[in-house]
């Protein structure tokens, strides 16, 4: 009695430790299957997003074009193709938008039974009232109300055409002010997400039946799919509700639902207890599946049943023998166990090994399959991850990155930058002289269609395209023209890039620019203000082989600036999800004042995006190209060499090839120069290392010869500091007595004729003057 007493404290033990063990790796194993169907459902939700978001721009452009309805159609039908889980969706305008004697005008596709995509004429006539239908007002007030760039509408039958209950998305189409014209749409059947439920109910019997030997099936589960921020709901599988008649109401037509859910643990509904697996898509909708406890655990619980009948029998029988069997069979396999849970939740790969008993085998085999399914997510995630980076490599490598990129040339400054958004865009921006005089400068920024490596690549391809086809001699139209027709040779992917150009004359100052499809430009005249240029948009490259494309000349004088910029500027949000807009851009651009280097213009912009957007998640790549036209300036300047860069030790090389070139330029002395590097490497150095204490900050050298003068200026915003402040050093004292630090500006101020040093603006501005005799 005993001995079989302490065997069975000692199985008690086990069990418990079973258990505990066990359970959470239940739980988390339904949790993952769950996740992935969570996943599949949100890239389905993303797709119906950004195809309504490519209907909208496709809108916007009508209404600033030429409003041709047959351009139209054709590129809704590509864009649809494209989204092959759209099940239809239109543009759709405000009254009087498009037509002063008709209220209603719209283009509406659908997609047939064969997987056609055709246009319905139908629903543009006055005999389908579109701006009386719920899926319209509950989209467009929710985009005037929030102006959030994708809106959902409630669950509906829709009885015009496919006759099924759908769910649309919709984002908004605005004017050049911003203001609200219309909205497009795009619908998705909520058959299409009871399939994929119900896939995943097979997916649970399977991989549940195979964790234990029991063959008991999961049968009573059911899930939910719901938005809790605007209540409603979409689908549900509640065998104790009638589910057609729930869809689009409440959340409180579900029993068992409250907003804390997500906390619980167990709920109890039907005198049943239920596990709750809670996932939220990236839209805040939410996917519920419940499964039963009992069902869930049965196998665990049948095992040790099987175990206890086993304990019994064989402690009345012969417990000695039960003794040695507990501490072979028992004890050490939940050891073995135990430590592979472990090291399992250590992400180590373990490769486990028990044939016995068979219990603790098929639940060994569990853990094999178990790890095996995490090391494959596992890789899958890697792939994915990689292929992100290598996108953003391809985005971000091909792109001009040294400013200034012409040290040697004065007649107009240049600057770009571009922030990368989480997910790889298209985003791209470049710049050179297309004549070997070196006469004809070209400056572009562009946005590609669609995300990731294809519209990576397809942004590659085009940037390649443009720069090979500016050295053949083209003029501009014809330079955009021979680009757009390769571009659309082997666009496979039905990509497209909008596209703002320009070509300047460096001598005269004519500006050619051409327009596709793109957000306007900015220009402010020298002693004027930033204006939006009044140009007609072109259509994107890359759409229509034989597209004709209008160009506009410009005259730019001594001090003009040109502004461009992505949309990633103009539709950033804010935590309220407003739009930061043309309006606030053009507003923030007038309000910089005494501000002449272009770098600090769009520095200053991009600070402004990001206090705007506050802690609001970055969607699209921000992107901005400015340029400056110094032309007549240059002609009074020749003896003026500007160098402007970050002050990083990775740039001394091109300040050391800058300073050089001027030196030889100017035809200096050979003793000068080495004087003049010598003192500018122990300045240059100084600023990299102590200027700014945290982060990078700008070095800005500006160089003139007058007469026998030679003026070297370093400028930087970095912490107030004179070092002519600081004590000579006494060269007079062995090394090993003297302070550290000085002997560097002792030797600046021993080889130089002479050193001033001045605080102006928050700079500091150290002075070097050298007799050119």
């Amino acid at each position: 009695i005993a001995a079989f007493a302490v065997i069975t404290f000692v199985f008690m033990g086990y069990a418990y430790v079973f258990e505990i063990n066990t359970k959470p790796l239940i739980l988390d194993y339904y949790s993952r299957y769950i996740e992935v169907l969570k996943d599949e459902i949100n890239n389905d939700i993303i797709k119906i997003e950004n195809n309504s978001k490519d209907l909208a721009l496709i809108g916007s452009l009508f209404y600033k074009k030429d409003k041709n309805s047959d351009l139209t159609k054709d590129v809704i039908k590509k864009i649809f193709y494209n989204y092959p889980d759209s099940l239809g969706g239109g543009i759709w305008f405000e009254p009087y938008v498009i037509d002063k004697t008709q209220k209603r005008f719209c283009f509406y596709a659908f997609r047939d039974k064969n997987n056609k995509v055709t246009i319905d004429d139908s629903f543009n006539s006055e005999a389908y009232d579109y701006l009386n239908q719920d899926w319209y007002k509950q989209i467009i007030s929710q985009i005037k109300n929030k102006k959030q760039s994708v809106a959902w509408s409630l669950p509906y039958y829709e009885n015009q055409g496919s006759n099924t209950i759908m769910i649309t998305a919709g984002s908004g189409i605005y004017d050049d002010e911003g203001n609200l014209i219309g909205i497009s749409t795009v619908d998705w059947k909520i058959d299409s997400i009871e399939e994929q439920i119900k896939n995943m109910n097979f997916e649970l019997k399977i991989n549940h039946q195979s964790s234990f030997s029991s063959g008991k099936y999961i049968k009573n589960h059911f899930a939910l799919l719901a938005n809790p921020k605007d209540d409603y709901i979409i689908v549900s599988t509640d065998p104790y509700l009638d589910n057609k008649s729930i869809v689009g109401k409440g959340l409180n037509n579900i029993p068992w639902y409250t907003p804390t859910l997500i906390n619980d643990l167990f709920i109890t509904y039907q005198g049943n207890m239920y596990v709750p697996y809670v996932k939220t898509f990236d839209n805040e909708m939410n996917l519920i599946f419940c499964i039963p406890r009992y069902e869930m655990f049965y196998s665990l619980v049948h095992t040790l049943r099987i175990m206890v009948t086993v304990l019994i029998l064989l402690g009345v029988l012969i417990p000695t023998l039960l003794y040695l069997s507990l501490n072979k069979y028992i004890m050490k396999p939940i050891n073995v166990l135990t430590g592979i849970a472990k090291k399992i939740g250590k992400g180590e790969e373990v490769k486990i090994k028990i044939e016995k008993p068979e219990e603790f085998a098929q639940l060994a085999s569990t853990f094999d399959k178990m790890t095996n399914d995490i090391k494959v997510i596992t890789k899958e995630r890697g792939k994915i991850d990689s292929e992100l980076s290598i996108a953003k490599s391809i985005q971000t490598s091909s792109l001009p990155n040294i400013f200034p990129p012409f040290p040697d040339r004065n007649e107009f400054d240049i600057y770009a930058l571009m922030e990368p958004a989480r997910e790889v865009g298209g985003d791209f921006y470049d710049f050179y002289f297309t004549d070997k005089e070196k006469n004809n400068f070209m400056f572009l920024i562009a946005d590609v269609s669609g995300k990731g490596i294809p519209a990576a690549l397809f942004m590659m391809t085009a940037k390649t395209l443009i720069n090979n086809m500016a050295q053949v001699g083209y003029s501009p139209k014809e330079l955009i023209k021979a680009t757009n027709k390769k571009l659309c040779e082997n666009n496979k992917q039905n990509l497209f890039v909008t596209m703002l150009s320009g070509i300047v004359n460096t001598k005269t100052g004519n500006l050619t620019l051409i327009n596709c499809g793109h957000n306007k430009p900015l220009i402010k005249r020298a002693e004027g203000t930033y204006e939006y240029l009044d140009m007609e948009a072109n259509i994107p490259l890359g759409i229509f082989e034989d597209a004709e494309f209008k160009a506009y000349e410009f005259q730019l004088h001594e001090g003009d600036v040109i502004f461009t910029y992505t949309d990633g500027i103009t539709e950033a949000i804010n935590s309220d999800e407003e739009m930061y807009g043309e309006q606030r851009l053009y507003d923030y651009l007038n309000s910089i004042k005494d501000v002449t280097d272009i770098k600090d213009v769009l520095l200053s912009v991009k600070q402004n995006l990001k206090i705007y957007a506050e802690s609001a998640p970055q969607s699209d790549d921000i992107t901005m190209l400015g340029f400056k036209f110094d032309g007549m300036k240059s002609k009074k300047e020749n003896n003026v060499r500007i160098f402007n860069n970050f002050a990083a030790i990775e740039n001394y090389k091109p300040f050391y090839n800058w300073l050089h070139d001027v030196l030889s330029s100017w035809k200096v002395s050979k003793d000068l120069s080495n004087t003049i590097d010598m003192c500018s490497e122990e300045i240059f150095a100084n600023i990299t290392f102590y200027a700014y204490s945290e982060g990078k900050g700008s070095i800005k050298v500006l160089m003139e010869k007058i007469d026998n003068e030679i003026k070297l200026k370093f400028e930087d915003s970095g912490v107030a500091y004179n070092p002519l402040e600081k004590p000579d050093p006494d060269i007079t004292l062995p090394p090993e007595e003297r302070p550290l630090g000085g002997l560097g500006i002792f030797m600046v101020k021993n080889m130089a004729k002479e050193v001033l040093y001045e605080r102006n603006e928050n700079k500091n501005i150290l002075t070097l003057i050298f007799d050119n005799i």
